[in-house]
């Protein structure tokens, strides 16, 4: 079994790849239409973007996140990012690689320092 690795180790890994915006490619379909879309419902709580695999929702989120303007947070899943722990652990170290301040509180009101225990 793969270990977890712990809150510090994720918390200093403020340039890990996974929490970075991946990079423009040449020759990549740029898509104003749903980029549009995506602009005009930026006040929602929540938009999905859900397609097949390979129709482009990487580059299209990528694209958007370069257009919008504003702190973006990133992250990459994989395969290991099914423990609920894990995904909770590096989602809220992408927070903290845009807002170092992000505290996650535990219950009872203790700082957990991005944890979900």
């Amino acid at each position: 079994m793969a270990s977890s690795p712990s809150s510090d180790a994720i918390a200093s890994e403020g340039r890990n790849p996974r929490y970075s915006v991946p990079e423009s490619r040449d020759a990549v379909l740029y898509r104003r239409r749903l980029l549009d879309s995506l602009h005009d419902h930026v006040d929602n709580p929540l938009q999905i973007v859900s397609a097949p695999a390979g129709y482009g929702k990487t580059t299209l989120l990528a694209d958007y996140a370069r257009d919008a303007g504003l702190p973006v947070c990133w992250y990459s899943a994989d395969e290991l990012d099914v423990d609920p722990g894990s995904f909770m652990r590096h989602l809220f170290a992408s927070v903290r690689s845009q807002f170092p301040e992000f505290v996650v509180l535990k219950p009872h009101g203790r700082a957990g320092g991005g944890r979900a225990d």
